[in-house]
């Protein structure tokens, strides 16, 4: 009987030591494919990658971050393609895919910094002052638990590069936001394989506008 038992615990053991490899895997697969996923196609086949990681009961919180993110992504893929209609879906979803793990993730600082973009994204396709909010508050939240997060400072200056001015955005003071958000993610090392290690080349595009070019965006 022993040896039966034993015999099954070593099984089971094998079992999930294995689901577990498999699971890093595909993680850093679809996080790979992430650095070259440019079309719209390309973002909503890594919402339903890592969707499908999410599934089964697991608790992690990665894959439903990583699912809302390409929700996210997807949303400002169309928005380049002039479609602002369709791109409303995208942060509408992610946040729904977050429910599941949100309560327990608020001292997650790159949980609520992604929670802030979302709501950032549908503040700038709404033009609404409450989605705008929420996303501020999710800012001073993830500030408290990072302030030297490189996401929490792309955040930052993503309101006040998007917010019309007449309700305190200014793109020149969100440049300059961008620019220290830059700072930030040449200092930033994750902690493990599959933390969070994005939004670099976003604050690089935003960074590189001078004035000339802000004259030009505002015509």
């Amino acid at each position: 009987m022993k040896k039966i038992l034993l015999t099954f615990y070593l099984v089971a053991f094998a079992t999930i030591v294995s689901a577990q490899g498999n699971y890093e895997k595909q993680m850093l697969e679809n996080i790979g494919k992430m650095k070259t996923a440019t079309t719209v196609q390309d973002f909503t086949d890594l919402r339903y990658n890592f969707a499908s990681l999410a599934g089964n009961g697991n608790s992690n919180w990665q894959p439903y971050y990583y699912t809302a993110l390409n929700c996210l992504k997807e949303s400002q893929a169309l928005v380049k393609e002039g479609k602002a209609d369709a791109a409303l879906d995208g942060p509408v979803t992610g946040l729904k895919y977050l429910l599941p793990v949100t309560k327990q993730q608020q001292n997650n600082v790159e949980f609520v910094a992604l929670l802030g973009m979302l709501h950032s994204q549908r503040a700038i396709l709404k033009n609404s002052d409450k989605d705008r909010q929420i996303a501020a508050e999710h800012l001073v939240s993830a500030l408290k638990l990072d302030a030297n997060n490189p996401r929490a400072a792309l955040l930052k200056a993503e309101l006040k590069y998007h917010t019309p001015e007449e309700k305190g955005g200014s793109r020149t003071e969100g440049v300059e936001l961008y620019k220290e958000a830059l700072k930030k993610f040449k200092t930033y090392k994750p902690k493990m394989k599959t933390d969070p290690d994005w939004g670099i080349e976003i604050a690089q595009h935003y960074a590189s506008f001078n004035e000339t070019a802000l004259t030009l965006l505002t015509k």
